[in-house]
């Protein structure tokens, strides 16, 4: 997020919940989260997928499973969010492979 384009956000419990490590509704609300991950999904290569489909009701799937980290520098503030991937031939999550997007 660029503090240029982006919304300045006055509430502080997003970053209290972001400094535990977990994904936060009100600095990534579930309809940008969607967005986003619709356009991850373009671009997995085929033996992964996401855990769960990239509709508004599932990204609870979504903020309950993604590792985040914030850095912050005088002009903006960056979140790289991992997410587990799923294995293309099985339900079980792929250990070795994270998403990350900054």
């Amino acid at each position: 997020m660029h503090a240029t384009g982006a919304r300045v956000y006055s509430d502080s419990a997003g970053f209290r919940l972001t400094s535990t490590g977990k994904l936060s509704a009100e600095l990534l609300p579930p309809h940008n989260l969607s967005q986003v991950l619709q356009q991850v999904a373009l671009r997995l290569t085929t033996d992964v997928s996401l855990l769960a489909g990239t509709n508004l009701e599932d990204m609870f799937v979504y903020y309950e499973m993604a590792k985040v980290q914030a850095y912050a520098s005088p002009s903006e503030i960056r979140l790289t969010i991992r997410l587990p991937l799923r294995g293309a031939d099985s339900d079980e999550f792929v250990q070795d492979r994270t998403l990350t997007y900054l």
